[in-house]
């Protein structure tokens, strides 16, 4: 157990010990050691290898990510199935991780992986020796020879994972570049100690290995010589210096900066008579008659504000001369590695007025041909459009090379020859190398670009041969072989870039008139006239769908993407296949995480992750609303002007009550231009969540905005806690207006149970009640039911309006879901029989028909067959979890309660469910969860109804009896 002898888990969690740092003292050696750093060794207890992990990387993987992820512990099983079971449904997710710890338990012993209820899992530190927390300790400890000692390399060198999620790789990366960094910077640390204290030999070993542990700049290396000099190594230091500017000249056609160059003039000038000249760290002249050196700090010359503060000054100056290709080899550690085989298409200059279309449009083309030729990958053309500084030459495509991590660029220039021939000039250019691999020439007719650009393809193909693998060339397209089609697309491409929507419509809808099995005039269309529309048209949705039946010929990237979005107006406008809803999710999220594995810095790509995991979320068991915020942001953090993600990403933040990234997005969403109903949306969103509105400026825009984006922003602010309610002011305004027949959001009964909705959650049971009616309704069907259970509802008149659901003619089994649980409550065996005898959802029907008759025992195991999902009610999982803990099963009914909510709409019960949740949470120890939801409890029903108060004081007073 954690923790030492005589401490067992449950005293633990009573008296708050803190889980012990993985690499702590060992008062006995642990049995198991890891070695992650400069390769990857794992011994037993018997000091032998432990083949049975070693041979299994994802055992291996495993075991690491418990070993050394941060914070340091216990980890959460759901960030573990995400990272290593991201493409299984929780089921199988978690059935795949009980086998892996499984195997690890017999490899290593049974107590070296470590549960902490149903929720976590972390490894003994006790049983478990691992080099990087070793090495962290040390270095927190001050002991950096040991931390040296430890740092054999880097982080899992060379491993790699078949089918690793992406978020695992990034993790990964994240953890061996932030040690790295870490140890570099340590060991400048260490070094400069040792200047200050006297000791130069030892100071110039560390600076050395200090150089060697960072990618090399010339602020480092200027430190590095400055050492060496004061340790009276100056041969040492001209050496590194040659090797240096050997390497800049290479790499970078650069010569060293001149701060540089008259160091090392310094250098060399002086005699080896002469006093060393000053280090980085000055070290005071002993006076005549001193016996030691006081201590001094350092000298105004050699201080600085950062460590890092004098690159900046060193770009500037460098700068201010042009050696723009040493700003960028010397700007350190903001400088992207760039990727060999990764393409990006420049926009070419166009001569003619007539031609503009095409200087956008060859690289729209060239991306889409190049993409998957052998090694060879190319970046997205609107990541590209967006990284150009403007001027075709070498020195800009090295600048769009660091902006983007590609490394190849191609630019170019398109000029009319004649009355009917053009001249097509392109460079390709190795931006690593700030070499030119070659100068490329086409001549055709503007009719035929088609031809000239797949010629182009081909000539750039050859010049790249001799330095990559270089397949046979597929022939891709952008779906049309109509000139007049494509050149009416790549005008729509650029209007969609430059947020000019209507013009995009116009143009990809033009083009799909000339070409009506124009693949990607259908997607791209389709998907304007949804973001236009705010995802409520018929007609975008049948566009995508044709997409997918003419996507023959199509690039790769462009291919994952119509196959995702086609799957996606399938289930839109109900075209299921044989498997229904989960064979479309299935293949939908198979295609979305295979875009974002092959295209990681494809903004579209994410935002496809994004649209499928909000869609199939009922499906996706394994994903929750975290999962889809992320895919959004991620899709923003790589190309801020996409804006077709704000308007999920902005829904998503709220409901984490992340106000203030909500706040950012509606700012720049605003300033993307966006179509009418969305600006309103956005304008009005920017307004309510600004603390210094004025309220006449938002009075006014509530009644002026339009029926569709009132209901759109009450969506995004439903979930809310503020203490000003704004969710419900909202859904009052809306409920005021008239239906516009034209959507169906606006219709009375639906406004009415909007209010309804927002009403209860916030704790104003009486007032909701009676606004939601006694109908039976698939909008927000669990209202009546849940006012029932409250006790808000009469139970006579409650038992008379169930009564009327259950024999309408027009039999309706999932809205009827929500009253089994009060039929149940009164040992109404007769209704919850009637309810299964007319073809009611039986596994949950049964589970109510044994708790009506009092058999507790039978209704849990029944609850084994029920599978919820989006459309049931929050009552089943109440119930579960309820009838656990009554049998003693307490942990086992907090890990009902900390999966995932069916859905996330705002109800009562979802404020039950938490207060719930941290009652256990609490009982059980679990203070941080506890805190967590009795905060939420006291702030969402602070001014509710005089009956939720009870609850209210509860939660305030266990937030005060915590230490909240």
């Amino acid at each position: 157990m954690y923790g030492g002898a005589g401490v067992s888990m449950e005293n633990r969690l009573d008296t708050g010990l803190s889980l012990p740092r993985n690499g702590d003292p060992e008062p006995e050696a642990p049995s198991v050691r890891l070695r992650l750093l400069g390769g990857t060794e794992l011994l037993g207890a018997d000091g032998k290898p432990v083949l049975r992990v070693l041979r299994q990387p994802k055992s291996l993987a495993l075991l690491s990510y418990l070993a050394i992820a941060h914070p340091v512990g216990f980890q959460r099983r759901d960030r573990v199935l995400f990272l290593f079971w991201p493409d299984s449904d929780e089921h199988r997710a978690r059935a795949a991780l009980r086998k892996s710890t499984y195997r690890l338990r017999q490899a290593l012993g049974s107590n070296v992986v470590q549960s902490r209820g149903d929720a976590e899992l972390g490894v003994d530190p006790a049983l478990l020796w691992c080099d990087v927390r070793a090495l962290e300790l040390a270095l927190e400890q001050g002991r950096l020879d040991e931390a040296l000692a430890l740092y054999r390399g880097p982080l899992l060198d060379g491993f790699h994972l078949d089918g690793a999620s992406p978020e695992f790789e990034r993790w990964l990366e994240a953890e061996k570049t932030g040690l790295q960094r870490t140890m570099a910077e340590a060991t400048w640390d260490g070094a400069a100690g040792r200047e200050n204290a006297g000791d130069l030999r030892a100071a110039a070993k560390l600076a050395r290995r200090a150089f060697d542990l960072a990618p090399p700049d010339g602020e480092r290396l200027r430190r590095l010589l400055e050492v060496l000099d004061a340790a009276g190594d100056r041969g040492g230091a001209l050496r590194a210096y040659e090797r240096h500017a050997d390497w800049l000249a290479k790499e970078y056609g650069a010569d060293p900066p001149p701060e540089t160059i008259k160091l090392v003039e310094r250098i060399r000038s002086r005699s080896e008579a002469n006093v060393a000249a000053p280090a980085v760290w000055s070290i005071p002249a002993v006076e005549e008659g001193e016996t030691e050196r006081p201590h001094v700090a350092p000298t105004a010359a050699a201080g600085r504000t950062s460590r890092w503060g004098r690159v900046a000054i060193v770009a500037a100056v460098l700068a201010a001369v042009a050696l723009i290709p040493a700003i960028l080899a010397l700007s350190g550690d903001n400088s992207p590695e760039l990727d060999p085989n990764l393409l990006a298409v420049a926009p070419f200059t166009v001569f003619n007025p007539d031609h503009e279309v095409w200087s956008e449009g060859i690289g729209d083309y060239l991306s889409r041909s190049l993409d998957r030729a052998g090694e060879i990958r190319t970046l997205p053309p609107t990541a590209a459009v967006r990284a150009w500084p403007g001027r075709a030459d070498v020195a800009s495509a090295r600048i769009a090379g660091l902006r983007t991590g590609a490394g190849l660029v191609v630019f170019g220039s398109m000029m009319g020859i004649g009355a009917d021939s053009v001249r097509v000039a392109a460079t390709v250019v190795d931006a690593g190398e700030t070499s030119v691999l070659g100068d490329l020439e086409i001549r055709g007719t503007p009719e035929r670009m088609d031809q000239l650009v797949d010629s182009l393809t081909v000539e750039i193909l050859r010049s790249l041969s001799d330095t990559r693998q270089i397949g046979a060339m597929r022939h891709t397209s952008i779906g049309s072989r109509s000139m007049p089609a494509l050149k009416a697309f790549l005008a729509g491409e650029q209007a969609f870039r430059r947020t000019a929507w209507d013009s995009a419509r116009t143009h990809y809808r033009r083009a799909i008139e000339l070409d009506s099995t124009f693949a990607m005039g259908h997607l791209r269309l389709g998907s304007t006239i949804l973001f236009i529309e705010l995802g409520e048209s018929e007609e975008g949705w049948q566009h995508i769908a044709r997409a997918g039946e003419e996507s023959s010929g199509l690039s790769r990237h462009d291919s994952l993407l119509v196959a995702v979005s086609a799957d996606v107006a399938a289930a839109r406008l109900g075209r299921l296949p044989e498997g229904g809803y989960e064979e479309l999710a299935s293949s939908a999220y198979r295609g979305a995480l295979q875009a974002i594995r092959e295209y990681p810095d494809d903004a579209e790509s994410w935002y496809s992750v994004g649209v499928v995991r909000e869609l199939f979320y009922d499906d996706l068991h394994n994903v929750t609303v975290a999962h889809i915020a992320d895919a959004f942001g991620r899709a923003i953090e790589l190309d801020s002007a996409f804006a077709p993600a704000y308007r999920f990403a902005l829904r998503y933040a709220l409901d984490e009550g992340r106000v203030e990234d909500a706040r950012e997005y509606t700012r720049k969403y605003l300033s993307l231009n966006p179509p009418a109903k969305a600006g309103e949306l956005a304008l009005l969103l920017n307004r309510l969540l600004d603390p210094e509105a004025h309220e006449t400026q938002i009075d006014s825009l509530l009644a002026t905005v339009h029926p569709e984006a009132l209901f759109l922003t009450w969506i995004r602010l439903w979930l809310l806690t503020d203490s000003t309610e704004l969710a419900i002011r909202v859904a009052r305004e809306s409920e005021q207006r008239e239906h516009d027949p034209r959507y169906r959001f606006t219709a009375d009964r639906v406004k009415q149970r909007n209010l309804a909705a927002s009403l209860a959650y916030r704790g104003h049971l009486e007032e909701s009640a009676e606004m939601a009616g006694t109908y039976i309704s698939g909008w927000f069907q669990a209202i009546v039911p849940e006012a029932a259970m409250l006790g808000t509802i009469p139970a006579e008149v409650a038992d008379s309006i169930f009564a009327q659901w259950l024999e309408r003619e027009e039999f309706a089994p999932d809205l009827l879901t929500h009253a089994l649980w009060w039929w149940a409550s009164r040992s109404d065996t007769a209704a919850v029989l009637r309810y299964i005898e007319r073809g009611g959802d039986e596994p949950i029907g049964r589970a109510a028909l044994s708790l009506a008759r009092g058999d507790t025992a039978d209704a849990l195991l029944r609850f084994d067959d029920v599978k919820t999902s989006w459309g049931h009610t929050n009552l089943t999982v109440l119930t579960r979890a309820r009838l656990l803990e009554s049998q003693g099963r307490g942990a086992e009914a907090l890990e009902v309660l900390q999966q995932r909510f069916l859905n996330d709409w705002p109800l009562a019960s979802r404020v039950t469910w938490i207060m719930e949740r941290a009652r256990l949470a609490d009982r059980l120890g679990q203070t941080e969860t506890a805190l967590r939801d009795y905060r939420f409890v006291s702030r969402v029903w602070a001014n509710g109804d005089p009956e939720v108060q009870p609850v209210v004081r509860e939660a305030e007073a266990a937030v005060r009896r915590l230490g909240g």
